[in-house]
């Protein structure tokens, strides 16, 4: 029974941990969403149906954006070289169409506060602010350990070869 429990709990662990790759496959969703957003906002006169589709689009942007955290938070095999494609990916891809659609968010304000959706567009910016704050920590983690992981242990190799020397 015990041994049947510990196969159990084992399938469970490693069908959560996910691979660099995953994580770069869910970069690139939250990219396309940030350019979805984008594009809506580019639009020279909001309609209020326009306007509540960037809502929409920004609810969807809010949950990809947190599914990569779900992802990041458990991405197993994370190397250097998986960091530096995840930063570039982030600062080549997703941060240039993010800036443009707030740039655009602050130039509509009026528009969307003649909808009476202000602070719904308020609201959204938060929890993307919120969201991002969260993805950035934990690819700056991930990043971190797969620099200094491997730095400290090759240091601890090497003081322990020398413990002996007085």
């Amino acid at each position: 029974m015990r041994f049947t429990l510990c196969l159990a709990l084992a399938a469970a662990s490693s069908a959560l941990a996910t691979t660099p790759a995953q994580l770069m496959n869910q970069l690139t969703v939250v990219t396309t969403d940030a350019n979805k957003l984008n594009t809506s906002l580019a639009v020279a006169n909001l309609t209020y149906s326009s306007a509540y589709a960037i809502h929409s689009l920004a609810l969807t942007t809010i949950k990809d954006i947190n599914n990569g955290t779900s992802l990041c938070n458990t991405t197993t095999g994370f190397t250097a070289a998986n960091g530096i494609s995840v930063i570039q990916t982030v600062v080549n891809n997703l941060t240039p169409p993010t800036l443009a659609a707030l740039t655009s968010l602050i130039n509509k304000k009026s528009q969307f506060d003649s909808f009476k959706l202000g602070s719904i567009a308020k609201t959204d910016i938060t929890n993307l602010h919120t969201a991002v704050d969260n993805l950035s920590a934990c690819i700056v983690s991930a990043v971190q350990n797969a620099t200094v992981t491997p730095l400290d242990t090759g240091f601890n190799q090497a003081a322990a070869a020398y413990a002996s020397e007085s």
